[in-house]
């Protein structure tokens, strides 16, 4: 399979199966789906040997972090640990590594990735195939983590292929996600095209299955907007938002907002694109907040209303977007669009700060 080429990538028993009937039946949906964008006969993919924790421990040997570091060290020393409680620890230090906590010095900034990564792979040895999920997370996040591997992206897909295999749905998700966004030149131009295939495929495959998510039309629409496993269509791309957006996507109101708007996939309407705005920002879809907050104040298709525009502003901040706090803390120092407060002007400037 295409990104399957990495040299980091070590053996586990082919004979882990899970035995539940939905997974069974989900692995035989996934696995005809790899089968038909590979030519190959789907068999249970290999997962990972995990790596050693030497390195990182010489390198915190007088340094000491509170949980979930300690938390995932306990687990770690324990050789009775679940692979539910593994999966647990690896994925409390991987929710931390989003916060930012390597970035404040909560977690240690490579020992903390790669405890979370040998946990994940523990679980994940032993069945439990979503802990895949958080290979991946470590892997192919921009490794911002630190280098774990050569080919840190290559690694992170490599999980995720051995757990669409056995059924699992998150896995599969995931997988699609990191192939839509996969960036240019982290994997070599074969493994690229092969994994935005196979992702595209997969995506099918859970779209005739039923499957009712609506992130899965709107991951459609992105690919085909991008021509990232398909050939790039964009009024397909604008029919399938529709769809997710039909399913309760507020996610797709954004972007079909932005497609009406500039016309992307069909005519432009900005009063389409206006309605696709308020219902995202009452959905709770922070950027159109913020955007139905401009809009109200500059009088951008709707009439000019200074006290509508600062009531979506703090809706957006309070929803946890920086550049909306910041727009408060500006409005409130000056007067403009709102009473000058300069208490209220400092508030906002430290949430924009630590929304940041």
């Amino acid at each position: 399979m295409g990104c399957c080429s990495s040299k980091n990538a070590a053996m586990l028993d082919d004979n882990e199966k899970t035995g539940d009937d939905a997974s069974a039946k989900m692995a035989a949906i996934l696995g005809a789906s790899f089968a038909s964008a590979t030519g190959e006969t789907a068999q249970p993919k290999p997962t990972l040997q995990p790596h050693t924790l030497e390195d990182g421990r010489r390198a915190l040997a007088n340094e000491q972090h509170p949980s979930p570091w300690l938390n995932g060290l306990a687990v770690e020393a324990d050789p009775n640990a679940s692979p539910e409680l593994n999966y647990l620890a690896a994925k409390e230090l991987v929710d931390g590594f989003a916060r930012g906590d390597i970035e404040i010095g909560i977690t240690p900034g490579n020992g903390g990735p790669l405890l979370a990564e040998k946990l994940a792979l523990r679980a994940s040895l032993a069945g439990q195939h979503e802990a895949n999920v958080l290979i991946a997370r470590v892997n192919n996040s921009g490794n911002y983590f630190g280098t774990l591997h050569p080919d840190d992206v290559s690694f992170g897909f490599r999980a995720l292929e051995a757990g669409v295999s056995a059924g699992d749905r998150a896995c599969a998700v995931k997988f699609i996600q990191d192939a839509q966004y996969l960036q240019p030149g982290l994997l070599e131009p074969y493994d690229e095209v092969m994994t935005k295939a196979q992702a595209a495929k997969v995506l099918d495959g859970l779209l005739a299955s039923g499957d009712k998510d609506p992130q899965l039309p709107l991951l459609k629409a992105y690919m085909l907007q991008n021509g990232n496993g398909y050939l790039r269509d964009e009024a397909a791309a604008r029919q399938w938002a529709q769809l997710a957006a039909d399913a309760g996507s507020v996610d797709a109101e954004f972007e079909l907002y932005i497609y009406w708007a500039q016309g992307i996939g069909g005519p432009a309407d900005a009063a389409e694109s206006h309605r696709h705005l308020v219902a995202a920002a009452k959905g709770g879809h922070a950027r159109s907040m913020a955007n139905l907050g401009g809009a109200y104040a500059t009088g951008a298709g709707v009439p000019k209303d200074e006290a509508l525009s600062l009531e979506w502003y703090k809706k957006a901040a309070d929803a946890g977007l920086a550049r909306a706090a910041h727009v408060l803390s500006v409005m409130y120092r000056t007067g403009e669009g709102a009473p000058r407060d300069p208490v209220l002007a400092e508030k906002y400037e430290k949430m924009a700060d630590g929304l940041a």
